[in-house]
């Protein structure tokens, strides 16, 4: 029954949303299983499943497997007619896993090639995808050292969002992430901790405060306290960054609980030296006031 197999597909979508990546991973390939014998490859439905899946995998730390299976689904979708935008949407998330795997050069070629598909596509149409695509791109001019072109590209994907999806839109939180992380990497901490609290404001407002995306930019949030001197204000976002995760269900080996608890114990150590080796925990979900990176920020992942 296709309702049956559209139905595994979305309540996969729903276990990945709320931190549950591995329970998503089954469900994902069970609906695959039915699409593969029901719908023709590059089929829009099965190139659905195919992105779900290959995200969940790069949130339970399989970047590897999450390549391959983008590599095997861009092969099956280029054996066929394309249609609409689901190319691009895949070479999107394969330029964010070529990105992280530091393979910037094939990055950029994909995500070239996704916004060209996007315009003829689109044919002038404006999307919130498009935004998704600029955000995608900055980030790699941003890895490459190239700060110009990325601020250029975050900023005409803010441009879009707020003229398609508007404010209160995840995607327009992802871009203000995307542009925080730009300004701490150039020394603007001030610009960067504004950046980071207009998208704490607005994930708090559209995906809630138990989605690990916030705790993503609990992380960004504590990066900035840390480097203007306010560690226990860090340690204890931090610790909040990590809770969301236990919250969600985010398993050990996902690469942004590693990050964050890769944080904390520095954070914590640093306290340590300082004499500090307790210190209180902040209120379930709490933003501190003050105004305060560690080592390491993180992107949203698309």
């Amino acid at each position: 029954d296709p309702r049956l197999v559209s139905m595994y597909s979305l309540l996969a979508g729903a276990y990945h949303g709320h931190g549950d990546a591995t329970r998503a991973i089954g469900l994902f390939r069970k609906a695959l299983r039915m699409q593969k014998k029901m719908l023709r490859p590059g089929h829009p439905e099965l190139v659905a499943t195919l992105l779900g899946l290959i995200r969940a995998l790069r949130d339970i730390g399989e970047s590897d497997g999450a390549l391959r299976t983008a590599v095997e689904a861009e092969e099956a979708i280029r054996s066929g007619p394309l249609e609409g935008l689901d190319l691009s949407r895949l070479l999107i998330t394969k330029s964010d896993l070529l990105r992280e795997s530091q393979r910037n050069s094939e990055a950029q070629l994909a995500i070239e090639e996704a916004v060209l598909l996007q315009r003829l596509a689109l044919d002038g149409e404006e999307s919130y995808e498009v935004a998704v695509a600029l955000n995608m791109y900055g980030s790699i001019l941003h890895d490459h050292g190239e700060h110009d072109g990325a601020l250029e590209k975050y900023t005409q994907a803010l441009n879009v969002n707020m003229r398609t999806v508007g404010l209160q839109h995840p995607e327009t939180a992802a871009t203000h992430n995307f542009l925080g992380a730009l300004y701490e990497d150039t020394g603007d901490i001030a610009s960067a901790s504004a950046q980071y609290r207009k998208c704490l404001d607005i994930q708090m407002q559209t995906v809630g405060a138990g989605s690990p995306s916030i705790a993503n930019t609990y992380n960004n949030l504590a990066t900035v306290l840390f480097r203007q001197g306010a560690a226990i204000d860090a340690a204890q976002l931090l610790q909040q960054a990590v809770l969301v995760l236990d919250y969600a269900g985010v398993p050990a080996g996902n690469p942004d609980r590693e990050l964050y608890s890769s944080n904390l114990a520095a954070v914590v150590q640093r306290l340590a030296a300082a004499g500090v080796v307790d210190f209180p925990e902040s209120p379930h979900w709490a933003v501190p006031t003050q105004e305060g990176t560690l080592p390491m920020t993180g992107r949203n992942s698309l």
